[in-house]
């Protein structure tokens, strides 16, 4: 894993692209948390939560498209300094005191936008940079240090919101974006402009035709969009707490700092897998240790075995991520890496929220157990009949 150290510009990559992404992941919490202090509604904090998955879907695309078309450096620090940007001009609002709920659902849209835009070249310059060996360690020692800063960055940042205010965040965030900019700024150009662009509209109907026509990418996309299933149990989590475990926001902070900490233990995990290996099968078995672990969920009748169940599921997280991360970067051709991983993070960037969609449609029918074995049931069935039935997964 430490190997990938010596790569040419992986130094000033690893903070950079971790610190991007931990920023990503804490904005839409305490956007969140903005809007219920405008509004008092949870039902306003969960519609301004999805109201940037169209966005996300749209300039993930784009992203991938730009990167082919001018590199993936490029792309990840114009993206940088755009966050920053956005950032820094609603620290500048808010302060002021003239924040409203559709200035924030517009903030919330920009930032995520901005991030999905840059993702797919931040993914397709790990490769560039480490080349086809190194990269099962970049992928976790990359998921190792964004795990690790995803656990301290919301608590961490709390901290500061109460001891200040909720603008303290975002003059943080541009704080984080200057960093980040400043380090991208060092990256050697790893990947020459694609000189046979076709146009903005071709290229990327392109792309997407080449991701879904590749038999490799198609089952490796395939069991990234089963994962669904997997964060089904998110909406649940609350339920179990408080009618199962009967307790309260204590516990549940805990249940989730558990997941955080089995994260970061199972980062590393994924360095040992051969980049020749059957990632194929790797993702499946993972798969289905997932589901018994939400099978193991749904029997907890003490906060220890929903820990350790909450434990688990955070080990086997960053590996299935890495290990199909790594799946389609192996699998396609460097002219369309950008492209392909684009719509990579079309899927990965969209489970979370049709995971919280299912999830609560579940909840409306069923109890809490029984919608964990459902969910455990259809993520590891998918799996097991979607490798079985493909060659291409067998032979990778």
């Amino acid at each position: 894993m430490l190997q990938s150290l010596r790569a040419p510009g992986f130094l000033y990559y690893l903070p950079a692209a971790s610190l991007g992404q931990a920023a990503a992941l804490v904005t839409p919490l305490f956007l969140g948390w903005q809007v219920l202090e405008l509004t008092d509604s949870t039902f306003w904090v969960g519609v301004v939560g999805g109201l940037p998955l169209p966005a996300i879907i749209t300039l993930s695309l784009l992203g991938g498209v730009h990167s082919d078309r001018v590199g993936s450096r490029p792309v990840m620090f114009y993206a940088a300094i755009s966050a920053g940007l956005v950032a820094g001009a609603w620290a500048l609002v808010s302060g002021s005191g003239a924040s409203s709920l559709y200035a924030v659902a517009l903030v919330a849209v920009l930032l995520a936008g901005i991030h999905a835009f840059g993702l797919p070249a931040s993914r397709s310059l790990i490769f560039e940079l480490v080349g086809r060996e190194r990269l099962a360690g970049a992928l976790s020692l990359s998921a190792l240090f964004r795990n690790s800063l995803g656990t301290a960055a919301p608590a961490l940042a709390g901290v500061l919101v109460g001891w200040w205010s909720i603008t303290a965040f975002f003059v943080l965030l541009v704080v984080l974006y200057c960093i980040v900019v400043s380090l991208v700024a060092l990256l050697p150009r790893m990947h020459p402009p694609d000189t046979n662009s076709k146009g903005l509209a071709t290229d990327l109907v392109n792309g997407i035709r080449y991701s879904l026509s590749t038999p490799r990418i198609r089952g490796f996309l395939m069991l990234g969009v089963f994962g669904a299933f997997a964060n089904a149990y998110l909406p649940l989590i609350p339920i179990v707490v408080r009618d199962t475990l009967d307790s309260g926001a204590y516990v549940f902070g805990l249940l989730w700092t558990c997941r955080g900490v089995g994260a970061v233990a199972g980062s590393p995990v994924s360095s040992f897998l051969k980049v020749n290996g059957r990632l194929g099968l790797v993702l499946v078995v993972t798969a289905t240790l997932y589901a018994a672990s939400l099978v193991g969920l749904s029997f907890a009748r003490d906060v220890y075995s929903a820990a350790a169940a909450m434990v688990t599921i955070g080990i086997l997280t960053p590996i299935w991520l890495n290990t199909l991360t790594a799946g389609v970067q192996l699998s396609v051709a460097s002219e369309m890496r950008g492209r392909a991983m684009s719509v990579l993070t079309v899927v990965t960037r969209s489970i979370g929220p049709l995971g919280w969609l299912i999830g609560g449609a579940a909840a409306l029918l069923l109890d809490a157990q029984e919608a964990l074995w459902l969910f455990a049931a259809i993520l590891s069935g998918t799996n097991i009949v979607a490798y079985l039935s493909s060659r291409s997964l067998r032979s990778t």
